[in-house]
């Protein structure tokens, strides 16, 4: 709606503009520009889109808002202790608290963490659930096909309580530039679903996906081993990346046509993943409606104004905070605009036995 709009073009321009964070070059004046072009209040018609979203049908967490924020002051007096300050490429606020608050819900004996970073989420882990096993798995960046190749990645939080498994390329502490240093506790890389979980009660086990790996084989891998919790953190709209994401097994009858084509998802693949959920639900942005920030998606998609408005507003969980007052009930006016608008559609997916 136009209330929506205004709304959310006051809490923008209520938050500071940088989180010191340059590198996203996401500026107040070029997010204003390019939500321009996708007016809220007129979304498209139901026939401009490919399909639906089968995953809305599936069971979903039952809460609402108010209950969902009760969490937020206990989280913000973590947030500003947290000791890494800056998580380039890593999980922003939205997904900081959406993560925080699942691990407060499911209280998890263990945690498997694919894509540990610097390390930020491993301690927000050990912040939400003192005594939870941590098994945190990371090739490291300089694996990445793509992506500019580095020296090493620098773990800058390290749990000694924590068993690690990293790519070679990884350093810890302040001598990454001298020498490997390997901790106790870290091993060499492995994925995650070539170790031995018989030990563990599945039902109380938390798998982080934030890999950038192809969902349908991460399911498919939870199903085997017979795991049932999962929070997948890059759940970007089908075509938008080069991995495939939840989205893409539940969004349109026919994903995968617009942009990327490297890691699709096959006809029998989308069916095989659809099938193996028992529910699925999108932990909703804090702050900012997907539609008004079509400028934080705009990056990673081409495709015509239509699609992508048609994506953007079949794919809209309503934000937490929708007032200025609410935002400055829960002290959230100091928290960066770029850091508040890093939200890609946090999911978690609970999948069928057997």
């Amino acid at each position: 709606t136009d209330e929506l709009c205004q709304a959310q073009e006051s809490l923008m321009n209520s938050l500071p503009e940088y989180s010191n964070n340059r590198a996203r070059k996401m500026t107040k004046a070029k997010f204003q520009a390019s939500v321009s072009r996708f007016p809220c209040a007129e979304g498209p018609s139901s026939r401009e889109c490919l399909g639906m979203h089968r995953c809305r049908m599936l069971p979903s967490w039952s809460t609402n808002r108010e209950e969902i924020l009760q969490l937020m002051p206990d989280f913000l007096e973590l947030w500003w202790k947290r000791p890494i300050k800056l998580n380039t490429w890593g999980m922003l606020f939205p997904h900081q608290f959406g993560f925080y608050w699942f691990l407060r819900q499911l209280q998890p004996e263990v945690v498997i963490e694919n894509g540990v970073r610097r390390g930020l989420t491993t301690w927000l882990i050990r912040q939400a659930v003192p005594d939870v096993k941590i098994f945190s798995f990371d090739p490291g960046l300089a694996s990445f096909a793509g992506r500019k190749q580095k020296k090493h990645d620098v773990l800058l939080y390290y749990d000694p309580n924590a068993t690690y498994y990293l790519g070679g390329s990884y350093r810890c502490g302040k001598e990454a530039e001298q020498r490997h240093l390997w901790p106790r506790g870290i091993k060499r890389f492995q994925d995650w679903s070539t170790c031995d979980w018989s030990w563990a009660n599945k039902d109380k086990v938390l798998i982080l996906f934030d890999d950038h790996m192809n969902i349908g084989e991460r399911v498919a891998q939870m199903r085997k081993l017979g795991f049932i919790h999962a929070l997948y953190d890059d759940n970007h709209p089908s075509g938008a990346t080069n991995f495939a994401t939840p989205h893409d097994a539940c969004d349109f009858t026919n994903p995968r046509m617009y942009a990327h084509e490297s890691e699709t998802l096959t006809s029998s693949e989308r069916l095989a993943t659809y099938e193996s959920l028992a529910a699925y639900w999108e932990f909703p942005p804090v702050l900012f409606h997907p539609v008004i920030a079509a400028a934080w998606i705009n990056r990673f998609m081409r495709i015509n104004d239509t699609l992508r408005n048609c994506i953007l507003s079949e794919l809209s969980p309503m934000p937490l905070i929708q007032t200025v007052g609410q935002l400055q009930q829960y002290n959230l006016t100091t928290i960066a605009f770029d850091e508040m608008a890093g939200y890609f559609w946090l999911v978690w997916l609970k999948i069928r036995s057997g």
